[in-house]
């Protein structure tokens, strides 16, 4: 037993170094106010800059020394240059180590850097890791929130359901958020929680403000890419909705594999057709014929160009079955036979 407790002392003060944890290293470069610099040599070549201030850089522990009562530690930084701050906690197990530094430059550098004392550090790979997470987190599409907040007016305005009856957004949102999350589970099982929240409140919200019945946007995902929002086509289509990339540029869809992006694009271009077919219907009133969505979704697959050419759905073998099938599935979805 006493043994046990004579190595957990050593372990502990062999662990309990200069280095703050990434969190509090974040804190103290943020409530010093560290300004990054490229190296040591641009410390001692523009240190009437930084006189005063406290700087942050990548550096590696070359040797320790004292000086007096104060310990001297030998910092080399990325460009080969070094510096000798000081400091007042024990580095002697850190030789060798890899580190992202703070530096206070003292106010009596004039020429060179000879004064300077190191404040805080952490390991270069620890922080390194902590900031890829951070810019991977604003990199990242914001998901719309089960609250639904209101993206324009359309979003505030009522709209009155075949029945006659007048409902809010957020109200239908409610109502029907939890059928769709659950049947586009089922359509893709490999789905995360996370990925059926942000499709079923992509689908909700995009077809609410473009006014398209969100059991034909369903349908139609459904034979493009069976809910797989990695999904790629022979052709080169991506996506949820298989946006092929001109397409997907055009509707100012920048990464179409992010499946709030795709489905944004995906219902637009959608409502487009249908709009065209519609006669204007679809935006003015927000219903279509069954000849309008037939049309809108030969377009969706072939182009409005080939539809044009030929007056109504071309010729197409691959199109003329993903009309069928799109056609079945949202009867199927509907309760029709």
């Amino acid at each position: 037993m006493r043994t046990w407790w004579v190595w957990t002392i050593l372990l502990v003060c062999w662990g309990a170094p200069l280095w703050a944890d990434v969190a509090g290293f974040v804190k103290a470069r943020q409530s010093l106010k560290a300004t990054p610099v490229g190296g040591v040599s641009d410390l001692q070549q523009n240190v009437h800059l930084y006189r005063g201030k406290v700087v942050e850089l990548t550096a590696t522990v070359k040797g320790v020394s004292r000086v007096g009562d104060a310990q001297v530690v030998v910092l080399q930084s990325l460009d080969g240059a070094s510096v000798c701050p000081r400091t007042s906690q024990l580095l002697q197990e850190q030789l060798g180590a890899q580190l992202r530094v703070l530096l206070r430059v003292g106010e009596g550098n004039f020429v060179g850097l000879s004064d300077a004392e190191l404040i805080h550090a952490v390991h270069e790979a620890d922080i390194a890791l902590w900031e890829a997470q951070q810019r991977r987190k604003q990199e990242a599409p914001k998901p719309p929130q089960r609250a639904a907040r209101a993206l324009t007016s359309r979003f505030n305005t009522p709209v009155r359901t075949s029945q006659g009856a007048v409902i809010t957004f957020e109200q239908w949102h409610s109502a029907v958020y939890d059928a769709y999350a659950r049947a586009i589970s089922r359509f893709n099982p490999r789905l995360k929680p996370q990925q059926i929240e942000v499709i079923t409140n992509s689908i909700l919200a995009f077809s609410w403000y473009y006014r398209v019945d969100p059991r034909l946007v369903v349908a139609m995902v459904l034979a493009e890419s069976g809910f797989r929002p990695d999904a790629v086509s022979r052709a080169g289509a991506m996506g949820l909705g298989q946006l092929m990339p001109r397409t997907a540029r055009g509707l100012g869809v920048s990464n179409p594999f992010d499946p709030v992006q795709n489905l944004a694009g995906s219902i637009r271009l959608l409502h487009g057709h249908l709009n065209t077919y519609s006669g204007g219907r679809a935006y003015r009133e927000g219903t279509v014929s069954w000849n309008d969505i037939i049309l809108a979704m030969a377009a969706y697959n072939a182009g409005s160009g080939a539809v044009r050419k030929y007056g109504g759905v071309p010729p197409y073998r691959e199109t003329q079955t993903y009309v069928r099938r799109v056609i079945q599935l949202y009867k199927q979805l509907c309760g029709m036979k």
